[in-house]
């Protein structure tokens, strides 16, 4: 199972998510993309993560990309560089599924 996870990956790497709460702060985490999830770990090794369902992606400010989740969380991430913030959007926000210019992906339900 865990060569057929590896096998669907799309994206990882190293990123920020905002926390949340009165004094929310940018935690850094290891991102694991996978389709329609994303798997955030505290660093590559780990052999734990918190799993969301994104239902939509959406960039934000510079660097920046917000996901709503299945669950009804929001996440906010972060990315180290432009370069990196590119290749992030390019799988979350893929050209193909922007529709009248708009920056919305929602990926198709299970």
């Amino acid at each position: 199972e865990l060569h057929q996870e590896v096998a669907n990956m799309v994206k990882n790497g190293w990123l920020q998510k905002r926390s949340h709460g009165m004094f929310s702060r940018w935690q850094r985490r290891y991102g694991e993309h996978y389709g329609s999830r994303i798997c955030l770990k505290h660093d590559s090794a780990s052999a734990t993560s918190r799993d969301y369902e994104i239902v939509s992606a959406t960039p934000s400010r510079e660097r920046e990309v917000s996901l709503k989740c299945k669950d009804g969380s929001v996440l906010e991430l972060k990315f180290p560089t432009a370069q990196e913030h590119e290749e992030w959007l390019a799988v979350l926000c893929p050209p193909h599924s922007l529709q009248n210019g708009g920056t919305h992906h929602e990926p198709p339900s299970r």
